[in-house]
């Protein structure tokens, strides 16, 4: 299918070429795998010893002050650490992944929308990878787990996950290509939003003014969090701060969403 890469499709006509450039979809994502895992072993024993090593320095470090309002910290912490790891690990490969793929998209076109997510779709098998260990640990603990519950919320929570990564990446990606400058302000960004997401503290403990913790609530990690842990630590979370953080999930995938379609129609211009 002959189609000018400096030309904007319709969204129908992108979602109806998915199917077709599904195959390039996959062997990108494979690429990625293959890029990351040429040490297979060395690897999957990094995504299995990182995620603990954190928590437990965090949990060593952090147990007698912030942890202790909160019970069973060191899965607490390890629950959160999984996701961000995940999350921070594919959007530093999808932001600058327009510049460094800049002669493939000039010259093929492609759903571009489709290569940030490349990178989401790698960095999920780190995610599955480091939740078995997290399920290990949960087990081999004396949490009293609601099975059914802890199924449903993290299903509920991975969902959610998706949702507010593909809206991230996406923005984050054509950011970057109009704004060269952003590199420089990309680590300041991430450990802004580590440090305002609830992965080692719980802010309603840790934080006493009521406006900043209002604020620290529409983090969208925040709400990821609070709908994986719900089937964890109680046997489930209120139904409405459940729907509203979805909802709020879904809000960040479709501005992200957006935002990168108008930005496509220049994207190519600017590479």
């Amino acid at each position: 299918m002959k189609r000018s890469v400096s030309s904007k499709p319709s969204l129908v006509e992108d979602i109806k070429l998915i199917p077709y450039y599904w195959e390039t979809f996959l062997i990108l994502s494979w690429r990625n795998l293959r890029l990351y895992y040429h040490s297979p072993l060395l690897v999957f024993c990094w995504n299995v010893v990182s995620p603990l090593l954190m928590a437990s320095i965090f949990y060593i470090v952090l147990n007698k002050r912030v942890g202790v309002d909160i019970p069973h910290y060191f899965i607490y912490v390890l629950s959160g650490i999984i996701f961000w790891h995940t999350f921070v690990g594919g959007l530093s490969q999808a932001y600058p992944s327009f510049l460094q793929h800049a002669d493939m998209v000039k010259q093929i076109y492609f759903p571009r929308f489709l290569l940030p997510l490349t990178f989401l779709a790698s960095k999920l098998i780190d995610f599955f990878i480091a939740f078995t260990v997290f399920v290990c640990c949960v087990l081999i603990s004396d949490l009293e787990l609601n099975w059914f519950a802890f199924i449903v919320y993290s299903v509920l929570g991975i969902i959610n996950f998706i949702l507010v990564s593909t809206g991230i990446y996406l923005a984050f990606s054509v950011i970057y290509v109009r704004f060269k400058s952003f590199q420089m302000f990309y680590p300041f960004l991430i450990q802004s939003l580590f440090f305002s997401s609830p992965i080692v503290y719980n802010p309603f403990f840790a934080i006493e003014n009521e406006t900043i913790q209002t604020v620290l609530e529409w983090n969208p990690i925040a709400g990821i969090l609070y709908i994986f842990r719900s089937g964890i630590f109680t046997d489930s979370g209120e139904t409405m701060t459940v729907v509203f953080y979805t909802l709020y999930s879904a809000i960040v995938f479709i501005v992200g969403f957006v935002w990168f379609r108008m930005e496509d129609i220049h994207l190519a211009d600017r590479l």
